[in-house]
């Protein structure tokens, strides 16, 4: 047998200088929803980490991370993740709000604060293409929905080879311009034994809601991978719980007001309309307290010293920490403490952004600062 003809029969079986070829044709682009999946990334829930403390489901993350990466390698894809945080529609404010209450009256919110920032950060530390549209438009309903974001983006990169979508949003199915829907769209994944990625594909592709373009976006591509919070969007901040303990202890993020109110001076705004959830022990109930709150420069001095903030925040946040069904007293600090060191740490990230031209600082900065001012990471 020649040469020529024992490479193409070793190419058909996965060996040899054609498979090599071949490989490196099939090598496709994934992109994957990420919020779909933050609870594979911080396993909060799994009965092996229920009790864990936020830093180390942090030190989880990256762990799980590290091995989604290496099993994207493994089987030839590239990943890109998409962290959204633009326009929801009425619908989808109703049903965020609605868990954020659940999470006040039950006293239980399984993530820690922040945690979307957070896997953005670690994942584009090691390394993986992180995109944060988060600049749309939250005011303008024609604006795109994260699901036609993702459907745009694996347009894009459609080269020799379609790439491919990961996500559970069965919003993927209404995009009509996105074509070979059976074949891309997947909607979970699991490894194999040497820690290849496998993905799992739809089972259901009925659509149930209204044909959209997903061409209609306007790709910005330099301006999504430029690290950012989501502290503001527009003149607006809508925020839910930082933690668990809203009922018993108060909203941590009506504590930091004040650091808000110089973050919005530092910001050059005049006024914030804030959407803060609170739990009203009059009416046993949870209330929305929806307040124009105007910029104050008092605690700016405080921005510039995280250190400083953090101790502020300590001091302000003076409830006494609560045993419940769920958490001792000493896993209520622990958990509070944390919230408290990434909220800091967000403002004062933020107004160092503001303060750079560089677009290529680094997100996991702002990790950083929080385990700096945590006594317990």
């Amino acid at each position: 047998m020649s040469m020529e003809r024992l490479n193409d029969a070793l190419g058909k079986l996965g060996l040899g200088r054609a498979a090599g070829k071949r490989e490196v044709q099939e090598r496709k682009h994934l992109v994957v929803d990420a919020l779909n999946f933050v609870s594979y990334f911080c396993p909060s829930k799994e009965p092996g980490y229920a009790k864990s403390s936020p830093w180390t489901l942090h030190a989880v993350m990256q762990q799980r991370a590290r091995a989604f990466l290496d099993g994207c390698k493994l089987c030839k894809l590239e990943p890109h993740f998409v962290f959204d945080h633009g326009y929801q529609s009425a619908e989808a404010m109703d049903k965020w709000k609605a868990r954020r209450e659940e999470e006040v009256l039950t006293e239980y919110r399984s993530m820690p604060c922040n945690v979307d920032v957070s896997l953005a950060a670690v994942l584009k530390e090691q390394g993986a293409d992180v995109l944060q549209p988060v600049e749309l438009d939250a005011d303008d309903e024609l604006q795109p929905k994260r699901g036609e974001v993702v459907a745009r983006l694996a347009l894009a990169f459609d080269g020799a080879s379609k790439s491919i979508i990961l996500s559970g949003d069965r919003d993927m199915l209404r995009y009509d311009d996105l074509d070979c829907k059976h074949d891309r769209i997947k909607e979970n994944f699991a490894f194999r034994g040497d820690g290849c990625l496998v993905l799992i594909s739809r089972r259901d592709f009925e659509v149930r809601a209204e044909p959209r373009s997903a061409c209609d976006v306007t790709l910005d591509l330099k301006a999504w991978r430029t690290p950012k919070l989501k502290t503001l969007a527009g003149a607006s901040f809508v925020r839910g719980n930082s933690d668990s303990f809203t009922k018993s202890m108060g909203n941590l993020n009506v504590v930091a007001r004040p650091l808000r109110q110089a973050l919005y001076a530092r910001l050059g705004l005049e006024s914030v309309e804030e959407t803060i959830p609170v739990f009203n022990k009059i009416s046993n109930d949870v209330e929305w307290s929806k307040i124009s709150v105007v910029a104050d420069n008092s605690l700016d001095e405080l921005l510039q010293n995280p250190e400083q903030a953090f101790q502020w925040l300590g001091t302000a946040d003076n409830a006494p920490p609560m045993s419940s069904n769920r958490y001792t007293q000493s896993q209520c600090r622990i958990w509070r403490s944390y919230s408290q060191a990434m909220t800091v740490a967000e403002y004062c990230y933020t107004i160092q952004q503001a303060n750079t031209i560089n677009t290529n600082s680094v997100l996991i900065d702002y990790i950083h600062m929080a385990q700096s001012l945590d006594p317990n990471a």
